[in-house]
């Protein structure tokens, strides 16, 4: 088994890009970014999706954030509107309200902003800054694993395993490999996306 985490060599990277219409359907790439990745480079369209990756991923936690904010606020001006303040009687209870829906807006909003930057937006933008490819060689191992939820149904995770490394794959892209094949993998160094495959 041969593993390198670091420039491709020569013979690779010279050697006829030939796409492999199934893996490129599942990891979404082209001849074009193939041959960048080869030569350790992102391709300009592959720098273009993790850009995008990046955007809807910060999109979706800011999103949900914005949702709890907004929404434990309306609860706390349901409370607030049903009680007995004695704000009211002097005149105070549209400013208590709008702090009551605001600030568990900015105070989630906040929140969300810190997951952002736990997450791996951060090592996306490292890749896209840095526009460097690494790749492994070897025997892949698939590994589908279920996540029972309380009353939130299942969920799965899908890995790709290859010399003791870990990648996460969308199903899409998981049901193009197949089991103990070897292949070569073509890989973002700091948010461990697979960019792009060939047959070993």
């Amino acid at each position: 088994m041969f593993s390198n985490d670091g420039e491709i060599p020569e013979s690779l990277a010279k050697r006829k890009a030939v796409v492999n219409p199934i893996l490129a359907n599942g990891l979404d790439f082209d001849a074009h970014d193939l041959e960048a990745n080869r030569n350790n480079l992102l391709s300009d369209r592959q720098r273009q999706q993790l850009d995008k990756q990046r955007a809807k991923i910060a999109e979706d936690i800011m999103f949900v954030s914005t949702l709890l904010g907004v929404g434990i606020g309306i609860v706390g001006i349901i409370i607030f509107s049903t009680g007995d303040y004695s704000y009211r009687e002097q005149h105070f209870e549209w400013l208590v309200a709008g702090g009551i829906l605001i600030l568990p807006l900015i105070v989630t909003l906040i929140i969300g902003l810190f997951i952002v930057d736990s997450t791996v937006v951060p090592s996306i933008v490292k890749d896209i800054e840095k526009g460097v490819v690494l790749y492994q060689m070897g025997t892949v191992i698939l590994d589908k694993r279920v996540n029972r939820q309380n009353n939130s149904g299942i969920s799965e995770q899908h890995f790709l395993i290859m010399n003791e490394q870990e990648f996460i794959l969308s199903r899409e892209a998981f049901l193009r490999f197949k089991n103990l094949d070897r292949y070569t993998i073509y890989y973002a160094p700091y948010s461990k996306i697979i960019l792009s495959a060939e047959p070993a």
